[in-house]
């Protein structure tokens, strides 16, 4: 049985391609959690210019560390601009958001 309810908030795996010399990538995985709005939500914001991430997003992550992998990131606001503001995580970030707004099952790393 299908029941009609929407999703409102939901912790959903980032898969990650980190640069690495000679044109390689390493693939690493965390948790973001995501609101998922409604159709019209969503293209509202969208026909206004906005970020999907910006808005989406909410700070809570799991899995995330400090740069020498000692201690948990804290959630919020300071640790979700330091992601947002590397490239690579936006992008996915981004894949991410989409495959949860969409249904769609998760990209897992190998």
């Amino acid at each position: 049985m299908f029941k009609l309810t929407q999703v409102k908030k939901i912790f959903w795996p980032v898969l990650v391609q980190v640069p690495a010399e000679g044109g390689a990538v390493q693939k690493f995985e965390f948790d973001a959690e995501f609101e998922i709005p409604t159709l019209k939500e969503h293209d509202d914001h969208m026909a206004a210019g906005g970020d999907v991430l910006e808005r989406w997003l909410t700070g809570n992550f799991k899995r995330v560390k400090d740069e020498a992998g000692d201690q948990d990131k804290p959630n919020g606001n300071e640790t979700k601009a330091e992601l947002l503001d590397i490239n690579h995580v936006r992008n996915g970030l981004l894949a991410a958001f989409y495959q949860a707004y969409h249904g769609r099952a998760a990209a897992r790393k190998n």
